[in-house]
């Protein structure tokens, strides 16, 4: 067989992320088993796990059970996760408080938790997400070394929350007065352009949060701490969709389309919505819960006609792949009968 020359420790410093509560545990636990089968028991990256309120000792156990890297636990403060004023103007429910508190740490608080100042690169880890194709290179190395912001694998169109789109007529309007100017607005390279419809209108499109691959190099800016501010002072309110499409509004200063990939080559599904390459060569590699075929989203779509060359043939694929696969120790070469 083949022997593998494992690292001593991940050579990105990067890890997975997962804020849970205690009655996540199961949803946690079924997907990390899954990164673990697909990618993670070959390059050992470590997880850190973030809570407000103590975890229990089965939720740690069963950490343990799932995965052979490091993990990392702790808590967050109140200061970066309540949200008083606006869950008592609300008259919120506790649903609408934890929708409101978890969408509101990833926006703006997450890559400020003291646990992640050591870390370069995230995954996000949320429950019941299901991966389809094993991944034999390294994801974080394949980001570092194309200085990529942010990798998906699922986009999808926000219909439910009506606010996103008055939050853009605050938003766009106070960047265009406050940072860009026409020329940033209307420059095919930006992002901007993905998101709106000739640069003016949200469009909907957003990035699924089921597979979120991304640096927080640019969310550590003052720059982006400045529009978070922004955002929270223009009485944004939170709801399911949000967090995603509010990174994405500020990303549209921050990133152009060649800081974004599109991983084709990684299934996920969550919540009824899948993504699975369609191309023959990597039907090895995944094994979906569907016939294999092109995603068929809008928003995807369109990604895809601003960036072309992103579903790869066989030799592409090989080739920009294997600078960041594990390197093979041929000394280990043993033919078996």
């Amino acid at each position: 067989m083949l022997g593998i020359q494992r690292p001593v420790s991940p050579p990105v410093k990067a890890t997975f992320l997962v804020v849970a509560q205690n009655h996540e545990r199961d949803g946690i636990l079924s997907t990390i088993l899954q990164i673990e089968k697909r990618f993670n028991h070959q390059f050992h990256y470590p997880y850190v796990v973030l809570s407000p309120e103590p975890l229990t000792d089965a939720f740690r156990n069963a950490m343990a059970t799932a995965t052979k890297a490091k993990v990392i636990y702790g808590t967050i403060d109140d200061s970066l996760w309540t949200y008083d004023d606006a869950e008592k103007a609300n008259n919120a429910s506790t649903v609408r408080q934890l929708i409101t508190r978890v969408h509101r740490f990833y926006t703006g608080f997450m890559h400020r938790h003291s646990l992640l100042q050591g870390f370069d690169y995230y995954w996000r880890v949320e429950p019941n997400v299901e991966y389809h194709c094993d991944i034999d290179y390294d994801i974080f190395q394949w980001m570092k070394n194309q200085r990529l912001q942010h990798g998906w694998a699922l986009a999808t169109m926000a219909t439910t929350e009506a606010s996103l789109h008055d939050t853009w007529v605050s938003y766009s309007n106070h960047i265009r007065s406050a940072v860009l100017d026409n020329e940033f607005v209307t420059d095919e390279s930006t992002f901007f352009i993905f998101i709106t419809d000739n640069g003016a209108a949200y469009n909907g499109c957003q990035f699924g949060s089921a597979l979120e691959i991304g640096s927080m190099e640019y969310m550590r800016t003052e720059e982006y701490d400045r529009l978070f501010r922004f955002l929270e002072q223009s009485g944004i309110s939170y709801g399911r969709e949000t967090d995603v499409a509010l990174r994405m509004f500020m990303t549209t200063i921050h990133l152009r389309k060649n800081h974004i990939h599109f991983f084709n080559d990684i299934g996920v599904s969550k919540g009824g919505l899948t993504h699975c390459p369609s191309e023959k060569y990597l039907s090895t590699k995944c094994h979906c819960p569907q016939p294999m075929a092109a995603n068929a989203s809008t928003c995807q779509s369109r990604f895809e006609n601003l960036r072309h060359g992103l579903r790869w043939d066989e030799e592409t694929y090989r080739r920009r792949t294997q600078p960041q696969r594990l390197p093979i120790h041929l000394d280990n070469l043993k033919l078996t009968s």
